[in-house]
C-alpha cells in the first residue's frame, strides 16, 4: 500500500532546484513555517524513490505532519 512522504525542509536548502522538480505542486503553492525558514513538501503518491537531497530531513507520514503543522511554528497560536 503507498502512503504520502511528506518532509519539511530549510527553505534556503541548496538542493532547493532538486526538491522542486519532485514535489507535488510548485514552488509557490508549498507550505511554510511562519517565519519563512521551513517548508513542507509533499512526493507524488506511491514516489518512495530514495532523494540523496532529501536523506537529511526525516520523512513524516500524513498524520504526523498534521500534528507537526498544528504547532505554534506553523500556526501561530500559543499551545495550551
Amino acid at each position: 500500500m503507498s502512503h504520502n512522504r511528506y518532509f519539511i525542509i530549510k527553505a534556503d536548502d541548496a538542493n532547493i532546484q532538486e526538491i522542486n522538480a519532485v514535489i507535488v505542486g510548485t514552488p509557490e503553492s508549498q507550505r511554510y513555517s511562519l517565519d519563512l525558514t521551513k517548508i513542507v513538501v509533499k512526493l507524488h503518491d506511491g514516489d518512495h524513490s530514495e532523494y540523496q537531497f532529501l536523506a537529511d530531513y526525516p520523512e513524516h507520514n500524513h498524520d504526523e505532519i498534521l500534528i507537526l503543522l498544528n504547532s505554534p511554528e506553523w500556526t501561530g497560536e500559543a499551545q495550551l
